[in-house]
């Protein structure tokens, strides 16, 4: 839905209600056990169920009568994007040892679903005040030998990570140099309030740490910062950050 309110001022507000189901999100993801390939369609690692923003844009109106108070306050924009989300699936799994004539190596499968267990417990002290229940997972192996290796019960994609909520602004003044040619000076606020939006949590049930989210969205969607070239401290889902910029448009 796009309004535009009055002169000098714009909002654009988008709702998403999609559902992604796939056998596999990875191509490259080895499918263990007798499991057939049915058996892994469940939600997507990218399904994300409702998605909702609301984005504006304002001219901050100047002086006009006066030249010199024009020149200091005239041509001031505010902009802001307001982004909410509900929480990607979560794939419950453990690392599990085999037995081979050539020697053990670890595997990684799902655990058994212990049934009358719930999914989820209440804990203040966590993100969100709530945790994975270590007690709803029955964890596997060692397997004597690789044909008796199998897959737990748990479903693929079983549990759901945390929502994400955050506001950005931006304060621009634009000075007009000449015809087509104008310069930009705006200051970017990525996540104004400051809001904390974690990660997914530990998603295997023989870590000490199973069930906690151990670091900021912002950190996990960029685990390869360093090398990737991408900066976490402008991720979505960062710490609130503040950048200068200055940009000559012709």
């Amino acid at each position: 839905f796009q309004l535009r309110m009055s002169p000098g001022l714009q909002m654009l507000v988008s709702y998403a209600w999609p559902h992604a189901i796939d056998n596999d999100s990875h191509a490259y993801t080895p499918l263990l056990g007798p499991t057939p390939l049915s058996g892994y369609r469940a939600d997507s690692n990218f399904d994300i169920r409702h998605s909702a923003s609301i984005g504006g844009s304002y001219d901050i109106p100047g002086p006009r009568n006066n030249g010199f108070l024009k020149a200091i306050l005239g041509h001031w924009s505010l902009e802001s994007l307001a982004r909410f989300r509900s929480g990607p699936p979560v794939n419950i799994q453990q690392t599990a040892t085999v037995q081979s004539p050539s020697g053990p190596y670890s595997v990684t499968i799902s655990p058994d679903v212990v049934a009358g267990q719930p999914f989820y417990l209440s804990n203040p002290n966590a993100p969100y005040g709530r945790t994975y229940n270590p007690a709803a997972f029955k964890t596997l192996g060692p397997f004597a030998s690789p044909s008796a290796l199998r897959q737990g019960t748990a479903g693929r994609n079983l549990l759901r990570a945390f929502p994400l909520s955050q506001v950005d602004a931006t304060l621009r003044r634009q000075f007009n140099l000449h015809e087509g040619v104008n310069l930009q000076f705006r200051t970017d606020f990525f996540n104004l309030a400051n809001h904390p939006n974690f990660g997914s949590p530990i998603a295997d049930p023989t870590s000490s740490q199973f069930g906690y989210a151990t670091g900021l969205l912002g950190t996990t969607l960029t685990p390869n910062a360093s090398t990737a070239g991408f900066n976490p401290l402008y991720a979505v889902g960062s710490p609130r950050s503040i950048q200068l910029s200055l940009k000559l448009n012709f």
